[in-house]
């Protein structure tokens, strides 16, 4: 899945590459995934690298009762950065500013350390678990299927221009106890690309992931993707392999 998005001059190729630990897998056409529908999970990137900002959002549906989201961010080179927890009370929604990383319970008070990932670039997993007795952090991790959705929004400080999409949601496998990857494989991805030079900032934006395996709920990051870029007439090959982490890619466009 490639989406080009545009604003003030600035666009954002987005890539959701999600692969597991055999062939690569994509979002293309598979009902695990989705822009537009909750799941009980939900990933998007952030940038707090110097001359941007970021904001993320997420939402809690109508119709149920509160549910505690755990907030796991990582960094580019897949590195763990920062895990927090957000009780979102019925229709409730959150705006996070990754500069500025708080809990907040039941209350919608927020509490305790703040923590700042300025400098820092990479993408968060947002997943909903049954309320424990203070709504966040429960003793028991029950993974609730359809309760989220999300977005996120990456600005350019110095062009005054910014950009953004909707998270992307993931449901629970057939045995509703972790949160399962779409199951489209795939070998290479082609990216359409729109006079990148005359942009004010062009970004692709590659996220591995896996299943967190037995006895582990959320989704991780994959290290060691290779993503070897290759020119073409009007758009980018993106080949995936074992060797070198996806971000790498961003760096060489």
């Amino acid at each position: 899945m490639a989406t080009v998005l545009r604003m003030g001059g600035a666009a954002l190729a987005l890539l959701l590459s999600i692969v597991g630990a055999g062939p690569a897998r994509a979002l293309v056409d598979d009902l695990a995934s989705s822009e537009t529908q909750p799941g009980a999970s939900v990933v998007a990137p952030f940038d707090l690298s110097t001359g941007h900002a970021s904001f993320l959002v997420v939402s809690q549906i109508g119709g149920r009762d509160a549910v505690a989201t755990h907030w796991t961010f990582w960094s580019e080179s897949c590195e763990h950065l920062l895990d927090v927890w957000i009780c979102l009370t019925p229709e409730d929604t959150v705006v996070v500013d990754p500069s500025d990383v708080r809990a907040v319970g039941e209350d919608n008070d927020r509490y305790g350390p703040t923590a700042n990932l300025a400098g820092e670039r990479g993408f968060v997993v947002v997943t909903a678990f049954e309320p424990g007795p203070n709504c966040i952090d429960p003793i028991r991790r029950v993974p609730v299927d359809d309760a989220i959705v999300g977005s996120f929004t990456i600005a350019s400080l110095e062009s005054s221009s910014a950009f953004g999409a909707d998270a992307v949601a993931y449901g629970l496998d057939p045995s509703r106890t972790y949160v399962a990857l779409p199951g489209f494989e795939l070998s290479w991805i082609d990216l359409q690309t729109f006079a990148p030079e005359s942009l004010g900032e062009s970004s692709v934006i590659l996220m591995g992931l896996r299943e967190g395996g037995p006895g582990r709920v959320a989704l991780e990051p994959l290290a060691g993707i290779r993503s070897d870029v290759v020119g073409l007439a009007a758009a980018w090959r993106v080949v995936l392999g074992p060797q070198r982490r996806a971000h790498d890619v961003q760096r060489e466009l």
